[in-house]
């Protein structure tokens, strides 16, 4: 079973809830690998395949910044890190980039 939308260019697959924003156009969602087959064919949760040009494998990562000082009010949640102002300035230091 090959998967639904042969005109995605990015399949974004992970093991966390679906996302539920919009996606630009060429992006769709996936259940999780569970396998690589031999071919570099990829196989979902679900049963379905699909062979991609790029397999890119991201193992995630934790945010943890303890040489700031609490007063900054950066928070760090779940791998969410707010607030920043275009995911780099902390709108009280707007001099400061994370």
């Amino acid at each position: 079973m090959e998967l639904s939308n042969v005109d995605a260019q990015v399949i974004l697959s992970h093991g966390q809830r679906p996302l539920t924003c919009p996606f630009p156009p060429g992006v769709q969602q996936a259940p999780p690998v569970t396998s690589v087959l031999d071919d570099g064919t990829l196989e979902f949760k679900n049963g379905e395949r699909t062979k991609p040009e790029v397999f890119l494998f991201c193992t995630g990562y934790n945010f943890t910044f303890p040489f700031l000082d609490k007063k900054v009010g950066i928070k760090v949640q779940e791998h969410l890190v707010w607030p920043l102002y275009k995911f780099l300035i902390p709108p009280a230091y707007p001099s400061l980039f994370i």
